[in-house]
């Protein structure tokens, strides 16, 4: 299992819709009711590096959408990256991937 994938299925646990990782911000999930951190302490982009290298392998691109069968069921996942930083967004489901903005 990715280390992601416990972000994940908090989202699916709590109602969420979206994952939120963004350099410099806490995990965050994104629900009707609005964002809310997921932790206390901010995320480098080398650490959302890491957990993007378990579920998009070889991906390096700056902008690039993928689909991700998460053990919390599917999600479309969406990376930016520039300018040293990184932003991914994870949508529940199996729809296409959303932009990035957080």
């Amino acid at each position: 299992m990715a280390q992601i994938d416990a972000y994940l299925k908090a989202v699916v646990d709590s109602g969420g819709e979206e994952l939120v990782l963004a350099t410099g911000q806490p995990p965050a999930m994104r629900s009707a009711s609005g964002t809310s951190p997921m932790a206390q302490f901010t995320l480098s982009s080398e650490q959302i590096e890491v957990l993007l290298a378990e579920v998009a392998p070889g991906r390096t691109e700056a902008k690039f959408q993928f689909p991700y069968a998460s053990s919390a069921g599917p999600f479309a996942g969406a990376v930016q990256r520039g300018n040293g930083i990184v932003q991914a967004l994870f949508r529940k489901g199996s729809a296409a991937a959303p932009a990035v903005a957080v």
